[in-house]
């Protein structure tokens, strides 16, 4: 966390009593099951916080155990755990054994092996840019892969000591053309995750815009194969279905005065910035009137009267 005040950063130290990290205070439980400790660590550490007036939030991924976790408190969806989940889901095992992505599955398949193949060969270290393999848990590892080989490839084709038999038959399977389709497609979903895991700056106000751009970059093009037509529609599909938007990201978003009054994005309807802004001067009156929370502010002196 930022301890940077004139950017709206709060350090370690203003919001835990002990100055301990949750996950590594997570570290010194004996019970090894992840709801437990959520739950246990919540109330180890929110008195504290409520004592100092400060309002917390938990953003989490969307597994089960951390639903139940923070049932009781706000949790926010993780945007970047959402995003790999959209592409994990669109362009998984199981999606790409529909018979129309048949040619951009094999060319997932292909550099997956020439990866591999090349590691086991102890030939990675001779390429000016190493190969890097897919590993499922990892953000955007499927286009860092791709890239990866497609950078690769005028090494592979050109130079003597790649030119073995069981190397030369995978990479003379690979297409550019499909590999540059599948770059294009997947690149905006690293731009936006990589945007929105910054770890110096809230990024809870960029979800809404993110989500915008993703959506008129999976637009279909005249010249898209069918195959990316089909991948496109899933995805917008997808991520309709799992890069869910709560009132925090609309509200965060209307407090941005770029995105106010959310012109030119096509997502958000003209009746959802209206109760945006409704919700926005129910908050604002609700604090103006003295809520609760800003008395005890005041109080402990976090606030100037």
């Amino acid at each position: 966390m930022d301890v940077r005040r004139d950017i709206g950063g709060v350090g370690v130290a203003a919001v835990l009593p002990s100055a301990v990290t949750v996950s590594r205070a997570a570290h010194q439980m004996a019970t090894r099951k992840r709801s437990e400790l959520k739950e246990h660590l919540a109330e180890e550490y929110l008195p504290g916080w409520k004592e100092r007036g400060v309002v917390s939030a938990f953003v989490t991924d969307n597994a089960a155990n951390m639903k139940k976790a923070f049932e009781d408190h706000t949790r926010v969806s993780c945007a970047c755990h959402n995003l790999n989940l959209v592409v994990g889901h669109a362009l998984g095992a199981t999606a790409l054994r529909d018979p129309a992505y048949a040619a951009l599955a094999r060319q997932i398949a292909v550099c997956k092996s020439l990866v591999s193949l090349v590691k086991r060969k102890g030939l990675n270290h001779l390429l000016e840019k190493s190969l890097k393999q897919q590993v499922d848990t990892r953000w955007n590892s499927l286009l860092t892969m791709i890239r990866s080989v497609l950078e690769a490839l005028p090494e592979l084709r050109s130079q003597e000591r790649f030119a073995q038999p069981d190397v030369s038959d995978l990479v003379d399977q690979l297409s550019r053309s499909q590999l540059h389709a599948l770059i294009d497609l997947l690149q905006p979903f690293e731009m936006a995750s990589e945007q929105l895991s910054a770890a110096r700056y809230s990024t809870l106000h960029l979800v809404v815009p993110a989500k915008e751009r993703l959506m008129r970059s999976l637009s279909v093009k005249a010249d898209d194969t069918f195959a990316i037509k089909r991948l496109k529609e899933s995805l917008r599909r997808l991520l309709d279905e799992k890069f869910i938007l709560d009132d925090e990201h609309f509200m965060a978003a209307a407090l941005w005065p770029p995105h106010r009054h959310f012109r030119g994005m096509q997502t958000v309807s003209q009746a959802k910035v209206r109760q945006v802004h409704q919700s926005l001067e129910e908050e604002a009156r609700y604090q103006l009137n003295g809520a609760p929370q800003v008395q005890e502010m005041m109080m402990n002196g976090f606030i100037e009267t």
